[in-house]
């Protein structure tokens, strides 16, 4: 019977490298909590927009007004997609520099 378990293969005393990966978890962990509140966020704005459209369409009589409502909805869908994924990606990269970061003090 093996009496190993799974810390076993880190060195005793080896504090410092404990201490290191809890702030490197502590730090990830922080910043998937923005990121998630980011996503959850733009969900809700992406919601408001899509709701505010259907109102639209649901009230419209007039075929030139409904291509205008569907046109103006796909360029502010393409736009807010477009600067939120940029952000996401920022976010992203930013969620490992700061723990690498943090994790090296």
């Amino acid at each position: 019977m093996s009496t190993k378990t799974p810390l076993s293969i880190f060195p005793a005393g080896d504090t410092e490298g404990f201490s290191a990966l809890s702030t490197f978890g502590t730090s990830i962990m922080e910043n998937m909590g923005r990121y998630g509140t980011e996503v959850v966020e733009f969900m809700s704005l992406r919601l408001q927009e899509d709701f505010k459209t259907q109102h639209e369409l649901m009230q419209c009589r007039d075929m030139s007004k409904l291509a205008e409502i569907q046109s103006r909805y796909l360029k502010t869908a393409m736009d807010q997609y477009s600067a939120e994924t940029g952000k996401l990606m920022k976010m992203g990269t930013e969620i490992f520099g700061d723990a690498f970061k943090n994790a090296k003090s």
